[in-house]
């Protein structure tokens, strides 16, 4: 084996880790806009119910009902743009690039290098590894690391299964869809029962 082959693989689960973090904080930047735009438009059809209703008390309890799902969405959106989803994701695949270039060096001297001259360039490298590490200052999920590994190892069917319902379900799309959804599945129970009676 070459002598930089090792730190190579190294390099290239990482890249494949940030970049698989990327991916991630791009899914969880859209559905977290879908779920703002849902559940808007779930605060403006319960707002609608109450102009439908001749009972005073109903469209108060409504009207009270609404400002409290309008000061959530407040504070939705408020959390959701501290994630910092956009800049997350192009430091993730920034970081994911100058991997992907340093990887790519790195295979050119296996294949063209003898061991000594290899071992001489090793130090050089694991400085600019650390340089790309330390210059973005973050750090995938361990969950990004399995993950991105998928394609390389061979995993069970049901293992294969679980990774990709959680990658794409839970560590995604759960929670934000739970939040767009309910008040809609509410809005839209509402008015169907209302046209059965």
């Amino acid at each position: 084996m070459k002598y930089l082959e090792n730190f190579s693989n190294t390099i290239y689960k990482t890249m494949s880790a940030r970049f698989t973090a990327s991916r991630r904080m791009k899914r969880s930047r859209d559905a977290s806009k879908v779920c703002e735009a849902m559940f808007s438009a779930s605060i403006i059809a319960i707002s609608l119910i109450a102009l439908q209703n001749p009972q005073k008390e109903v469209a108060d309890m409504i009207s009270a009902f609404t400002i409290i799902l309008s000061t959530f969405l407040l504070v939705l959106s408020l959390l959701f743009s501290g994630l910092n989803y956009d800049k997350r994701m192009e430091n993730y695949h920034a970081c994911g690039n100058e991997l992907n270039r340093l990887y790519r060096l790195i295979k050119h001297d296996i294949n063209v290098l003898c061991d000594e001259e290899q071992e001489k360039k090793e130090i050089d490298y694991i400085n600019q590894y650390e340089e790309i590490l330390s210059k973005y200052n973050l750090n995938q999920t361990s969950f990004d690391y399995q993950y991105a590994l998928l394609g390389d190892t061979d995993k069970h069917p049901l293992k294969w299964l679980w990774f990709q319902v959680r990658y794409y379900i839970f560590d995604v799309y759960l929670l934000y869809w739970t939040i767009a959804i309910v008040p809609t599945v509410g809005v839209v129970w509402y008015f169907l029962r209302y046209l059965v009676y």
